[in-house]
């Protein structure tokens, strides 16, 4: 994510691909970014931008131009020149042809660097104590490619072998006549048996040859055989296999079952909550130091990230939830908090009360003064300590 600032000074955050920005840190201290680098390309153009602790610098250079050198120089010597890819801006040509640049649209180039700090932060998925991230789909693609090869098996299968074939037994091969300009036939040759299996008809000769038919092809052993993997795939990722497969092994499952069944998914998702904390925390770090607050940015690196619930809960669970908390003794705003209210919510539903409670005291006091006979079901509780009704 790259975090930048407006004109006004507001905080402007951008999700970048990772195949097209990356990050240096600080080999002794590998929680310091030292640079940043951001590549994309038009049609014509490719730019890169780097950002360093304390300045900006602006690239370019002509796409087109690299591609017209190709693989050898001038004199004929092979050269070492590597594409850009769409999807990738961070090969570097190893020549000087078509090499980076300054941008020309960027003055002054570098600019300095106002917020002090690398802008661009890393959310690694899993990292382990080297930095290096674990990725969820690299134990999955073998058997997603042989989950895809089976489907390509049952198409082709489909095709040849879907439809019950029959042959002819016992004849001479079939002949096609020879007309003449009248129209009249004047003999036969011999059909071209390539034509006829290419149109998958198969002709026997000789008497005692004894074939009826060939069944169609069952093409269940393949959804069977998928079925499989896919559940496999499930396992390795930690997804709920009815997620996946329409009622695999969910047939005639309770309430408990199925939330039984998402705990792996539920655990993976709290990891990472737990792995994106410290990233997020800095990117609202990086928003205090585009608004110039070095206060409340120092504040945001010991700040506490409110991720929302990973479990899958229904109103009434939440809300029955709630309730016992709130009959314990926990403050009404944390209940809130509870139920995953933002703070701006939190503030006006307990305006709203306050009214509320405001309005019902008055009425109240002036049905009171008035004489009126105000039924006891119909009074306003006051909340008291630990939720009881003063």
């Amino acid at each position: 994510m790259l975090v930048w600032g407006t004109e006004d000074e507001e905080p402007v955050a951008t999700w970048e691909r990772g195949d097209q920005a990356i990050v240096w840190y600080d080999p002794e201290r590998l929680n310091r970014r030292v640079a940043a680098l951001k590549t994309w390309c038009d049609e014509d153009d490719e730019y890169a931008t780097l950002y360093t602790e304390d300045e900006v610098w602006k690239f370019e250079r002509d796409k087109l131009a690299i591609r017209s050198y190709g693989n050898t120089d001038i004199s004929g010597n092979p050269r070492a020149v590597e594409y850009f890819a769409r999807t990738s801006g961070l090969v570097v040509p190893l020549t000087d042809g078509g090499a980076w640049k300054p941008r020309d649209d960027a003055d002054p180039n570098p600019m300095r660097n106002p917020l002090g700090i690398v802008p661009m932060v890393e959310f690694p998925n899993r990292p382990t104590l080297g930095g290096i991230p674990v990725s969820d789909i690299a134990g999955t693609m073998a058997m997603q490619d042989a989950i895809n090869l089976l489907w390509a098996y049952l198409f082709t299968a489909a095709d040849f072998a879907s439809m019950p074939a029959r042959v002819v037994m016992g004849q001479e091969p079939p002949k096609l006549p020879i007309l003449d300009e009248n129209g009249n036939q004047v003999g036969e040759k011999p059909v071209d048996m390539k034509k006829i299996a290419e149109d998958r008809i198969l002709w026997l000769t000789g008497q005692n040859t004894k074939i009826a038919q060939w069944d169609a092809a069952k093409l269940d052993v393949f959804t069977s055989t998928i079925e499989v993997g896919v559940t496999h795939i499930a396992a390795q990722t930690r997804t709920p296999p009815h997620y996946l497969v329409l009622g695999k092994g969910m047939v005639n499952v309770n309430a408990e079952g199925m939330k039984a069944a998402e705990t792996g998914l539920v655990m993976k998702v709290q990891e990472e909550q737990l792995f994106f904390t410290p990233s997020t925390r800095e990117v609202f770090r990086l928003f205090a130091l585009v608004k110039d607050d070095k206060a409340l940015a120092k504040q945001c690196r010991r700040g506490v990230v409110k991720w929302k619930n990973a479990e899958n809960r229904s109103e009434a669970q939440s809300v029955d939830a709630a309730l016992k908390l709130h009959s314990m003794g926990f403050p009404f705003p944390w209940v809130c908090e509870y139920l995953g209210l933002s703070p701006t919510e939190i503030d006006r539903i307990e305006a709203m009360r306050e009214t509320e409670q405001q309005n019902s005291t008055g009425l109240l006091i002036a049905n009171a003064m008035s004489g009126a006979n105000v039924p006891a079901a119909k009074m306003p509780k006051m909340p008291g300590p630990a939720g009881a009704a003063a």
